[in-house]
């Protein structure tokens, strides 16, 4: 990957067909306190949480395999220590030989707007009472 690609300030991953991670930038690496060797190799299940995983399963690799892309998917990765990060990313699938594709995924964290709206949330039920 280009270095400039690696300071981008969203995160980057694609996964294989088999949902092996097959490349990250260190803006994800970043975020999720892992190391590049940690995550190339690995599963997504990694850094997907278990709601993740189950929204991947039922809705975004089905979305995917019909239209090719997914635009404005919230998901929720895992950091290394288990907390959970909320993003808001875009995916494309890209077929290769032999039926292989990979899946590319940009995004970027919205744990500071999700921390907003669950005060101004909060707020509101309060001034309710």
């Amino acid at each position: 990957m280009h270095d400039l690609l690696q300071e981008l300030p969203c995160i980057y991953f694609s996964s294989s067909s088999e949902g092996v991670i097959t490349d990250v930038n260190v803006t994800l690496t970043r975020f999720l306190g892992y190391e590049r060797d940690e995550l190339v190799g690995q599963k997504l299940e990694l850094i997907f949480t278990l709601s993740t995983r189950i929204f991947q399963q039922t809705h975004l690799n089905p979305l995917l395999k019909l239209n090719g892309i997914a635009e404005e998917i919230y998901i929720t990765l895992q950091t290394k220590v288990w907390e959970e990060l909320p993003m808001l990313v875009n995916a494309r699938r890209i077929e290769g030989d032999g039926g292989l594709y990979h899946c590319i995924y940009a995004g970027i964290s919205v744990s500071k707007r999700k921390k907003f709206e669950d005060e101004i949330i909060a707020a509101k039920k309060n001034r309710l009472r």
